[in-house]
């Protein structure tokens, strides 16, 4: 009996269990994806000759409506831009042959591939070909003119558009162009490469490229050894000339630690051996000022400086500057070179005053020059001078004044001033303010590029430009021993390269026995070498990289 109990509940137990089982829903299943399908591919040509592009242009469809991806590939030509739509412009190779060009397309599962065939049959006349520089060349001139050729015999008139790059895509620079040359714009990068081509066009318009050449830019020698003379030239490069020749300090770039320089260079007078900082740049870009060593390094970074306003001492120990401080102040400050340690506090300029040239810095009495104007009343400015900690010491000359600058021993200062009567004409006072120049000798109008001036390392003399009634510019040197003025005319049609008038200021050798200006004659720049009792003599003329407009002796 329990045996047919057991069997009866077992048969009940399966009946209820099928019931459920057909009760349940069955699991669904996705509908397997679809690959897409390439429906076409066309070409704007299948026969073509060398240098016409084709457009190639893709059709595709996707049963499931998935998102689809396009990639060309080939092993023959190239493509101009991106290859990864459902156009591409193919270039062809420079010689006859069939190429084939895949298209992959893909779905974001799975991929299909289809290819077309283009024959290459040879090469058109029109091809530009045989550029200057050759293809591969190096060590280029940054100033260079881009030259190719035609073949013989192409008597069509062609114009032509240049393409150039130092990076990864090909910048259209020049079009239109009806010569088969063309000189770049400018400076070319210094250690850069570059690569281009050429697209000849007739008058249908249509483009005919050139193959892609490259060439290297050479690069910029760096110090050392440092030259006689540090020089800035019109294309932003900071050189130094000794007499065996000119070398490059740094080039200016994005790779360059200073990269837009300002023209104001000042050499470190007590700079003797490789570890010390040669001389300071200031870079406008950053508003840093750079203490720059013999290599071309930098040794240090001072932030915050204002463009211009910066010096060194006489004896080369300390350096002088100026930083923006709250609201409307300016700071003045002074770092200790070498060691490239410690900064003092000496004082600060407050509105409207505002600073109207670069501070001097005398170690002897511990002490900064600044000329100031008054931004709310026209023609009124001073002559300032803090000892450090920020105590002003002297308000004496209430003129306009510019360039005070200590003497070597920095016992003595020196500043040009305006007439009684308005800015007309400046005159060079030294010290307790003893008048030197006279009128007869027409100084330039106060505050115009010609009033710039400097000491002799020896203290015993101070050129000045000025400029006589016929316009000429000319150069004064005051003998502070035999109190005598020379006038050191230049010949016409020289002038003054720029409007900075911290270009214009004259830079002593070391030995006081002549002193550097910058000119300009026509379109070429000059950097002379003026001695008081010999005329002068040419040291840089226009040529390359080295057109100069602001130069210090070391």
């Amino acid at each position: 009996m329990k045996r047919n109990l057991s069997a009866i509940l077992a048969l009940l137990l399966l009946i209820v269990l099928a019931g459920c089982e057909e009760d349940s829903p069955p699991t669904p299943t996705g509908p397997s994806n679809q690959a897409p399908v390439i429906d076409s591919i066309t070409a704007s040509e299948t026969s073509v000759q060398s240098g016409h592009p084709v457009t190639l242009i893709a059709h595709a469809s996707d049963e499931d409506g998935d998102s689809l991806t396009f990639s060309w590939l080939t092993q023959t030509g190239g493509f101009l831009g991106r290859q990864t739509d459902t156009l591409a412009i193919w270039t062809p190779p420079y010689s006859a042959v069939v190429a084939r060009i895949h298209l992959i397309v893909g779905d974001g599962t799975t991929t299909v591939r289809d290819s077309i065939d283009i024959t290459v049959t040879g090469l058109d006349d029109r091809i530009p070909r045989n550029p200057y520089p050759l293809d591969g060349a190096s060590d280029i001139e940054p100033y260079v003119t881009l030259a190719w050729e035609v073949a013989e015999g192409v008597t069509e008139p062609l114009t032509y558009d240049v393409y150039l790059t130092s990076g990864q895509n090909l910048v259209r620079v020049a079009e239109g162009i009806s010569e088969t040359e063309w000189q770049v714009d400018g400076a070319l990068q210094p250690g850069v490469e570059y690569r281009w081509r050429i697209a000849a066009r007739p008058s249908s318009g249509e483009e005919i490229l050139s193959q892609i050449y490259s060439f290297a830019v050479r690069g910029i020698e760096y110090g050392p050894p440092l030259g006689e003379i540090a020089f800035k030239n019109l294309h932003n490069y900071i050189g130094t000339w000794a007499s065996d020749g000119i070398t490059y300090l740094r080039r200016v770039g994005s790779e360059s630690f200073v990269r837009n320089p300002s023209r104001v260079i000042a050499w470190n007078p007590g700079y003797d051996n490789s570890s010390d900082p040669a001389l300071a740049l200031y870079d406008k870009d950053t508003g840093s000022l750079h203490l720059v060593g013999e290599d071309g390094q930098s040794r240090l970074e001072l932030t915050y400086v204002l463009p211009s306003l910066f010096s060194f001492s006489n004896a080369g120990s300390r350096i002088a500057y100026a930083t923006p401080g709250d609201g409307a102040l300016v700071e003045l400050y002074t770092h200790a070179v070498p060691p490239i340690t410690g900064s003092s506090f000496y004082g600060r300029i407050d509105a409207p005053w505002t600073f109207s040239s670069r501070p001097a810095l005398s170690v002897t009495n511990n002490s900064i020059a600044i000329a100031v104007t008054n931004t709310a009343i026209p023609n009124t400015g001073r002559l300032m001078v803090f000892a450090n900690g920020g105590d002003d010491i002297l308000r004496t000359r209430e003129k306009l004044v510019w360039s005070p600058q200590f003497d070597p021993t920095g016992a003595h200062s020196a500043w040009l001033e305006a007439n009684d009567d308005g800015p007309n004409a400046s005159h060079l006072f030294i010290g307790s303010g003893t008048f030197i120049a006279q009128d007869s000798i027409s100084i330039e109008e106060y505050g115009s590029n010609a009033t710039s001036f400097s000491w002799s390392p020896d203290g015993s003399k101070i050129a000045m430009f000025s400029r006589i009634f016929s316009g000429t510019p000319s150069l004064l040197v005051y003998d502070l021993n035999t109190e005598t003025i020379s006038e050191l005319l230049l010949p016409n049609p020289i002038v003054l390269p720029t409007e900075n008038r911290q270009d214009t200021r004259p830079s002593w050798n070391p030995d006081s026995s002549e002193f550097t200006v910058c000119v300009q004659n026509g379109e070429v720049y000059l950097l002379l070498a003026v001695t008081p009792t010999a005329g002068s003599r040419v040291l840089i003329g226009s040529g390359e990289l080295s057109e100069p407009i602001y130069a210090v002796w070391r």
